[in-house]
């Protein structure tokens, strides 16, 4: 039996691992592909991620695309046992199907690939081995191609491109659709049995219209990417800009307002990015009635409260209530952290220990 000495000891030493590796998590999850949760729906599908990230069954991401769905694979990635292990990921939509099952599988050196490269020869199947396998847009895959997906994820082999024996592999597959895959697979463009198996959690991500409160987050992240990679000191937007910006239909998602900042980042004269600035398809886009601006000069504060709070939560969580550990995951004062709590009204806090 443990003295008490001991087992604070061992206790401090736990929190310690985990609270490191919960820092490193939201690095990956959040570094340079943004998981920017201060809307409802985007918070809901976290909070599914985080739920579904602990086992090895498969995950379906849909939604339109440009909605970010391979940083998501690689957030629940992340936050998977399978965290230290290798994240594949193959574009099954992008590349030409004469090259996919060679990619796929692996096959003999400069047979088809178009390189004669070791992990070619090994596939990407073999690459991702005690990891994590992402397909992208897996609805292109052909149904030979699927076939052979299916093999992976029911009896956990492959057979290599001019070998004649199947391979033991350990992997989680993480598939992505912008299509309608139970569509597909009623009228035999996609194998049944595959869209069962692959879409055990299947995970629905939001356009980026409908979660409006995410924009200025998102704003801000490829803002300070594009100035530092541009070396241009744009540090802000003009209020009526920005309002152009909440407003657009968004129909290209994340990548589209990506595309839009790096843009303007250029075009700007400047410090400050104004309307002249944005890409003559949003500035022809039709803006609803609003106050005139008035109250648009406070949206990006609300939204960047709106985020910490959210991983004020988080940090709370997962450490029990232990606010000072919380702070630590944080890197805030415990001063800063009560402030924040109180500023916030965060009052769905698990117990507290020590402070």
């Amino acid at each position: 039996m443990l003295s008490p000495v001991l087992r604070r000891a061992s206790e401090r030493e736990r929190l310690l691992r985990r609270n490191d590796l919960l820092r490193r998590d939201i690095r990956r999850a959040t570094g340079d592909r943004p998981i920017i949760a201060a809307s409802e729906p985007m918070i809901e599908l976290l909070e599914e991620m985080e739920r579904v990230a602990g086992f090895k069954t498969c995950v379906l991401l849909v939604g339109e695309t440009g909605t970010g769905k391979e940083g998501l694979a690689r957030a629940i990635h992340a936050q998977s046992p399978r965290r230290h292990q290798p994240f594949v990921a193959l574009h099954c939509g992008s590349t030409p199907e004469t090259v996919l099952e060679g990619r796929l599988l692996g096959q003999p050196l400069g047979a088809g690939t178009g390189t004669g490269t070791e992990s070619a020869r090994r596939g990407l199947a073999a690459e991702a081995d005690g990891g994590t396998l992402f397909l992208d847009e897996i609805g292109g895959l052909s149904t030979e191609t699927q076939t052979k997906v299916l093999q992976i994820v029911k009896e956990e082999e492959f057979q290599p491109i001019g070998e004649s024996k199947s391979r033991r592999i350990d992997v989680r597959v993480i598939a992505a659709s912008s299509r309608d895959l139970a569509a597909d697979a009623a009228v035999g463009r996609f194998l049944p049995e595959l869209h069962a198996r692959i879409s055990a959690h299947r995970l629905n991500v939001p356009p980026l219209r409908t979660r409006r409160k995410d924009i200025p987050l998102l704003f801000d992240h490829y803002l300070a990417h594009f100035r530092n990679s541009l070396g241009k000191p744009v540090h802000s937007i003009a209020d009526d800009a920005l309002e152009r910006i909440v407003q657009h239909s968004w129909p290209g998602n994340n990548r589209e307002l990506q595309n839009l900042v790096e843009r303007a980042v250029m075009r700007a004269e400047g410090t400050r990015i104004v309307v002249k600035d944005l890409s003559r398809d949003l500035l022809n886009d039709p803006v609803e009635p609003s106050d005139g601006g008035r109250n648009h000069d406070f949206v990006l504060k609300r939204a960047r409260k709106a985020f910490e709070a959210t991983f004020i939560r988080r940090a709370l969580r997962a450490t029990n209530g232990n606010r000072t550990h919380a702070a630590k995951l944080l890197d805030i004062s415990h001063r800063a952290l009560l402030y924040k709590i109180k500023e916030f009204r965060i009052r769905d806090l698990p117990p507290v220990s020590n402070r």
